[in-house]
């Protein structure tokens, strides 16, 4: 992926989005039992990117979520360099540096929202990277994520930083947002 084929904010955070979903069969092998809250933490920073994305527009139902996943992929990296005892999460340590990356994926993908449009796309790209380093066996997967952007990229030439993005499972939707003055135009205002 080049930075010279960026992509507009709403876009990078439904790509980085999808990048995360695809790597949940993965954290799913390597730490089946978690726990609810660390399921919901990450769920939870999937739906708030992926209702973002839809929306046009950042959704703050998940407000701890960012927290959150961040601070697991902090105390993971910080128990594997022996900085800090272990955290006492139920995950073998062969698989620490896998969830450690799935997190900083998720993590990605919530600053991908939360970013200015002009920083999205680099944040977005540096997601991939990490879900890329994640999937460095399965280059089904790699080949699938960069078909996606590709796809993406294609179908979002037109489209603005406040077009709305969404997977239908198959393709890329954009919704343009209607300008408030043709709503006011229409409306006898």
């Amino acid at each position: 992926m080049s930075t010279d084929q960026r992509l507009p904010k709403w876009a990078s955070v439904a790509f980085s989005a999808r990048c995360a979903e695809h790597l949940l069969p993965i954290l799913d092998s390597v730490w089946p039992n978690r726990d609810e809250s660390n399921d919901a933490m990450f769920s939870g920073a999937l739906n708030a990117a992926r209702t973002s994305a839809a929306n046009g527009k950042l959704v703050s139902d998940y407000p701890d979520v960012d927290v959150a996943i961040t601070s697991l992929a902090g105390q993971i990296t910080l128990t594997k360099r022996g900085l800090i005892e272990s955290i006492g999460l139920p995950i073998n340590s062969d698989h620490w540096s896998l969830v450690e990356n799935i997190a900083t994926v998720f993590a990605k993908t919530s600053e991908t929202a939360h970013a200015q449009p002009n920083q999205a796309h680099e944040i977005a790209v540096e997601g991939f990277a990490w879900a890329q380093e994640v999937a460095a066996s399965d280059t089904a997967l790699i080949n699938r994520m960069h078909e996606e952007f590709a796809s993406l990229r294609q179908e979002s030439l037109n489209w603005r930083h406040n077009t709305a993005v969404e997977w239908d499972g198959s393709a890329w939707l954009g919704k343009t947002p209607v300008p408030w003055w043709k709503i006011w135009a229409t409306n006898g205002g």
